[in-house]
């Protein structure tokens, strides 16, 4: 799906000016979710409550500006902070 999506805004001349986001959802359901027990563990809380199990998701962002600007902008970086995705 990804390579879709960069491969339509490339042929459409829109890649230099995207910054991609991929980010999971937050949080496993509360219990028994569709029939199904979930869990966020070793985290704490679930989806809806402001525990680490609750907020914590995975995500990266590229962009080819990145690559345009080196000295600006740093590989590898690691960020613990809060971040919004809508």
């Amino acid at each position: 799906v990804i390579g879709n999506i960069t491969r339509a805004l490339k042929n459409n001349n829109l890649w230099n000016d995207t910054l991609l986001i991929f980010s999971s959802d937050n949080g496993a359901p509360a219990s028994h979710f569709n029939s199904q027990a979930m869990s966020s563990y070793p985290l704490r809380g679930q989806k809806g409550q402001l525990w680490e199990g609750g907020v914590r998701g995975a995500a990266f962002l590229y962009s080819p500006i990145f690559e345009m600007e080196p000295n600006k902008y740093k590989s590898g970086y690691r960020y613990k902070g809060l971040m919004h995705v809508s």
